[in-house]
Protein backbone atom coordinates (compact mmCIF):
# COMPACT_ATOMS: atom_id res chain seq x y z
CA UNK A 1 0.00 0.00 0.00
CA UNK A 2 2.76 2.36 0.79
CA UNK A 3 4.47 1.73 -2.98
CA UNK A 4 4.19 5.60 -4.03
CA UNK A 5 1.53 5.98 -1.85
CA UNK A 6 1.52 8.62 0.90
CA UNK A 7 1.30 7.44 4.31
CA UNK A 8 -1.60 9.84 5.19
CA UNK A 9 -3.61 7.81 1.98
CA UNK A 10 -2.58 4.97 3.21
CA UNK A 11 -3.63 5.06 6.95
CA UNK A 12 -7.09 4.74 6.79
CA UNK A 13 -7.35 2.00 3.76
CA UNK A 14 -5.33 0.18 5.79
CA UNK A 15 -7.23 0.03 9.22
CA UNK A 16 -10.39 -0.84 7.02
CA UNK A 17 -8.18 -3.47 5.06
CA UNK A 18 -7.82 -5.33 8.23
CA UNK A 19 -11.12 -4.85 9.63
CA UNK A 20 -12.50 -6.43 6.26
CA UNK A 21 -9.48 -9.45 5.90
CA UNK A 22 -7.86 -9.82 9.24
CA UNK A 23 -6.13 -12.86 8.06
CA UNK A 24 -4.84 -14.41 4.66
CA UNK A 25 -7.92 -16.87 4.98
CA UNK A 26 -10.36 -14.12 4.91
CA UNK A 27 -8.61 -12.34 2.18
CA UNK A 28 -8.05 -15.81 -0.11
CA UNK A 29 -12.40 -16.70 0.62
CA UNK A 30 -13.55 -13.24 -0.41
CA UNK A 31 -14.58 -12.81 -3.91
CA UNK A 32 -12.09 -10.30 -6.18
CA UNK A 33 -14.79 -7.67 -6.66
CA UNK A 34 -14.83 -6.80 -3.04
CA UNK A 35 -11.39 -6.94 -2.68
CA UNK A 36 -10.65 -4.75 -5.62
CA UNK A 37 -13.46 -2.47 -3.99
CA UNK A 38 -11.70 -2.20 -0.48
CA UNK A 39 -8.35 -1.22 -2.76
CA UNK A 40 -10.25 1.65 -4.08
CA UNK A 41 -8.51 5.18 -3.69
CA UNK A 42 -4.63 3.99 -3.59
CA UNK A 43 -3.92 3.21 -7.24
CA UNK A 44 -2.38 0.51 -8.88
CA UNK A 45 -5.12 -2.18 -9.13
CA UNK A 46 -2.73 -4.73 -10.01
CA UNK A 47 -1.65 -4.65 -6.47
CA UNK A 48 -4.99 -6.01 -5.02
CA UNK A 49 -4.57 -9.01 -7.62
CA UNK A 50 -1.26 -9.90 -6.66
CA UNK A 51 -2.68 -9.36 -2.98
CA UNK A 52 -5.49 -11.89 -4.02
CA UNK A 53 -3.07 -14.28 -5.78
CA UNK A 54 -0.59 -13.79 -2.75
CA UNK A 55 -3.76 -14.79 0.13
CA UNK A 56 -4.40 -18.06 -2.37
CA UNK A 57 -0.63 -19.07 -2.34
CA UNK A 58 0.03 -18.61 1.49
CA UNK A 59 -3.24 -20.90 2.41
CA UNK A 60 -2.50 -23.74 -0.37
CA UNK A 61 1.90 -23.51 -0.05
CA UNK A 62 2.63 -22.20 3.56
CA UNK A 63 -0.65 -23.38 5.47
CA UNK A 64 -2.13 -19.91 6.48
CA UNK A 65 1.23 -18.26 7.67
CA UNK A 66 3.23 -15.71 6.06
CA UNK A 67 7.12 -17.84 5.13
CA UNK A 68 9.85 -15.74 6.73
CA UNK A 69 12.57 -16.10 3.95
CA UNK A 70 13.32 -13.14 1.48
CA UNK A 71 13.48 -15.92 -1.53
CA UNK A 72 10.09 -17.56 -0.44
CA UNK A 73 8.47 -14.34 -0.06
CA UNK A 74 10.15 -13.15 -3.57
CA UNK A 75 8.03 -16.37 -5.07
CA UNK A 76 5.15 -14.04 -3.89
CA UNK A 77 2.92 -12.35 -6.56
CA UNK A 78 4.43 -8.37 -6.74
CA UNK A 79 7.08 -8.82 -4.14
CA UNK A 80 10.56 -7.65 -5.82
CA UNK A 81 14.08 -8.29 -3.93
CA UNK A 82 13.57 -4.87 -1.89
CA UNK A 83 10.05 -5.68 -0.49
CA UNK A 84 10.82 -9.45 0.69
CA UNK A 85 13.86 -7.96 2.70
CA UNK A 86 11.79 -5.08 3.70
CA UNK A 87 8.94 -7.65 5.16
CA UNK A 88 11.29 -10.37 6.40
CA UNK A 89 12.97 -7.38 8.23
CA UNK A 90 9.89 -5.55 9.42
CA UNK A 91 7.72 -8.45 10.72
CA UNK A 92 10.23 -10.78 11.03
CA UNK A 93 13.40 -9.38 12.52
CA UNK A 94 15.19 -10.74 9.54
CA UNK A 95 17.15 -7.97 8.66
CA UNK A 96 19.56 -7.88 5.84
CA UNK A 97 20.11 -4.93 3.30
CA UNK A 98 17.52 -3.35 1.13
CA UNK A 99 16.58 -0.38 -0.57
CA UNK A 100 13.46 1.62 -0.64
CA UNK A 101 13.07 5.23 -1.96
CA UNK A 102 13.98 7.18 1.86
CA UNK A 103 16.89 4.41 2.07
CA UNK A 104 18.02 5.45 -1.36
CA UNK A 105 17.89 9.41 -0.58
CA UNK A 106 19.40 8.57 2.76
CA UNK A 107 22.94 6.82 1.31
CA UNK A 108 22.69 8.41 -1.85
CA UNK A 109 22.90 12.46 0.52
CA UNK A 110 25.24 11.27 2.41
CA UNK A 111 28.30 9.19 0.72
CA UNK A 112 28.14 10.30 -3.17
CA UNK A 113 29.14 13.63 -4.23
CA UNK A 114 25.98 15.90 -5.50
CA UNK A 115 28.16 16.23 -8.77
CA UNK A 116 27.71 12.25 -9.10
CA UNK A 117 25.01 11.20 -11.53
CA UNK A 118 23.33 7.85 -12.71
CA UNK A 119 23.79 6.31 -8.98
CA UNK A 120 23.65 2.41 -9.11
CA UNK A 121 21.54 0.37 -6.55
CA UNK A 122 24.70 -2.07 -6.48
CA UNK A 123 26.54 0.78 -5.03
CA UNK A 124 23.96 1.72 -2.36
CA UNK A 125 23.63 -1.58 -1.48
CA UNK A 126 27.62 -1.76 -1.15
CA UNK A 127 27.47 1.08 1.47
CA UNK A 128 24.15 -0.57 3.25
CA UNK A 129 26.40 -3.92 3.77
CA UNK A 130 29.13 -1.88 5.30
CA UNK A 131 26.91 0.53 7.52
CA UNK A 132 24.43 -2.37 9.03
CA UNK A 133 24.81 -2.79 12.52
CA UNK A 134 24.77 -6.18 14.15
CA UNK A 135 22.42 -5.58 16.80
CA UNK A 136 18.91 -4.22 16.55
CA UNK A 137 19.05 -4.02 12.95
CA UNK A 138 15.21 -3.62 12.45
CA UNK A 139 15.34 -0.37 14.52
CA UNK A 140 18.42 0.77 12.46
CA UNK A 141 16.39 0.42 9.10
CA UNK A 142 13.59 2.46 11.03
CA UNK A 143 15.62 4.89 11.60
CA UNK A 144 17.66 5.56 8.00
CA UNK A 145 13.84 5.21 6.20
CA UNK A 146 12.97 8.31 9.04
CA UNK A 147 15.41 10.24 7.79
CA UNK A 148 15.50 9.69 4.52
CA UNK A 149 12.26 11.22 4.48
CA UNK A 150 12.80 13.80 6.19
CA UNK A 151 15.64 14.93 3.81
CA UNK A 152 13.05 15.82 1.22
CA UNK A 153 11.92 18.83 3.57
CA UNK A 154 15.45 20.56 3.31
CA UNK A 155 17.38 19.27 0.02
CA UNK A 156 16.44 18.63 -3.52
CA UNK A 157 15.87 15.23 -3.82
CA UNK A 158 19.01 13.17 -3.84
CA UNK A 159 17.05 10.05 -5.74
CA UNK A 160 16.74 12.42 -9.02
CA UNK A 161 20.76 11.34 -9.41
CA UNK A 162 19.50 7.51 -8.96
CA UNK A 163 20.20 5.12 -11.87
CA UNK A 164 16.88 3.79 -10.80
CA UNK A 165 15.06 7.06 -10.46
CA UNK A 166 11.83 7.17 -12.92
CA UNK A 167 9.36 10.45 -12.30
CA UNK A 168 5.81 9.19 -11.83
CA UNK A 169 4.03 10.77 -14.30
CA UNK A 170 0.65 12.93 -13.68
CA UNK A 171 -2.09 11.38 -12.73
CA UNK A 172 -4.69 13.10 -14.89
CA UNK A 173 -5.23 12.18 -17.94
CA UNK A 174 -2.72 9.55 -17.46
CA UNK A 175 -3.31 5.95 -18.83
CA UNK A 176 -3.14 5.32 -14.63
CA UNK A 177 -6.27 7.79 -14.95
CA UNK A 178 -8.04 5.94 -17.61
CA UNK A 179 -7.42 2.43 -16.19
CA UNK A 180 -8.84 3.34 -12.72
CA UNK A 181 -11.96 5.33 -14.30
CA UNK A 182 -12.51 1.48 -16.13
CA UNK A 183 -12.36 -0.05 -13.06
CA UNK A 184 -14.44 2.05 -10.93
CA UNK A 185 -17.17 1.71 -13.62
CA UNK A 186 -17.33 -1.38 -13.48
CA UNK A 187 -17.33 -2.15 -9.51
CA UNK A 188 -20.37 0.32 -9.67
CA UNK A 189 -22.35 -1.08 -12.58
CA UNK A 190 -21.00 -4.92 -12.64
CA UNK A 191 -21.24 -5.40 -16.38
CA UNK A 192 -20.73 -3.00 -19.39
CA UNK A 193 -20.92 -3.47 -23.09
CA UNK A 194 -17.96 -1.95 -24.91
CA UNK A 195 -20.36 0.60 -26.21
CA UNK A 196 -21.76 1.57 -22.37
CA UNK A 197 -18.01 2.23 -21.44
CA UNK A 198 -17.62 4.71 -24.46
CA UNK A 199 -20.76 6.41 -23.37
CA UNK A 200 -19.87 7.00 -19.88
CA UNK A 201 -16.68 8.14 -20.84
CA UNK A 202 -16.44 10.08 -23.81
CA UNK A 203 -17.81 13.21 -22.39
CA UNK A 204 -14.55 13.10 -20.60
CA UNK A 205 -12.25 15.29 -22.36
CA UNK A 206 -9.06 13.51 -20.32
CA UNK A 207 -10.41 10.03 -21.51
CA UNK A 208 -11.69 11.41 -25.04
CA UNK A 209 -8.13 11.45 -26.55
CA UNK A 210 -7.19 7.56 -25.78
CA UNK A 211 -11.19 6.91 -27.54
CA UNK A 212 -10.25 8.43 -30.37
CA UNK A 213 -6.63 7.07 -31.12
CA UNK A 214 -7.46 3.57 -30.23
CA UNK A 215 -5.51 3.20 -27.05
CA UNK A 216 -8.55 2.50 -25.63
CA UNK A 217 -8.83 -1.28 -26.67
CA UNK A 218 -4.92 -1.76 -25.80
CA UNK A 219 -6.06 -0.60 -21.68
CA UNK A 220 -8.82 -2.89 -22.21
CA UNK A 221 -6.62 -5.64 -23.23
CA UNK A 222 -4.07 -5.01 -20.51
CA UNK A 223 -6.50 -4.87 -17.66
CA UNK A 224 -7.59 -8.34 -19.11
CA UNK A 225 -4.03 -9.40 -19.20
CA UNK A 226 -3.43 -8.38 -15.37
CA UNK A 227 -6.65 -10.61 -14.87
CA UNK A 228 -8.68 -7.53 -13.36
CA UNK A 229 -11.59 -7.38 -16.15
CA UNK A 230 -12.74 -10.56 -18.17
CA UNK A 231 -14.75 -10.25 -21.34
CA UNK A 232 -17.29 -12.42 -21.70
CA UNK A 233 -21.32 -12.23 -23.94
CA UNK A 234 -19.50 -8.73 -25.34
CA UNK A 235 -19.61 -7.21 -21.62
CA UNK A 236 -17.14 -6.15 -19.74
CA UNK A 237 -16.75 -7.00 -15.86
CA UNK A 238 -14.68 -7.44 -13.19
CA UNK A 239 -13.21 -11.50 -12.39
CA UNK A 240 -14.35 -13.09 -9.96
CA UNK A 241 -12.42 -15.76 -8.29
CA UNK A 242 -10.75 -18.20 -10.30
Amino acid sequence: MLQQTQVSRVLPKYQEWIRLFPDWRALERAPFPNVLRAWQGLGYNRRARYLADSARLVIEKYSGLLPDSPDKLEKLPGIGRSSARAVACFAFGKCEPFIETNIRRAIIHEFFPSSEKNIADEKILEILELLEPRTRKKDWYFALMDYGAGLKRHFPNPNQRGKSYVRQSRFLGSTRYVRAGIVKALLKKRHLSERGLLKIFKPNPYIAPYIKNKKWKEILTALEKDRILVYNNSQWKIVENE
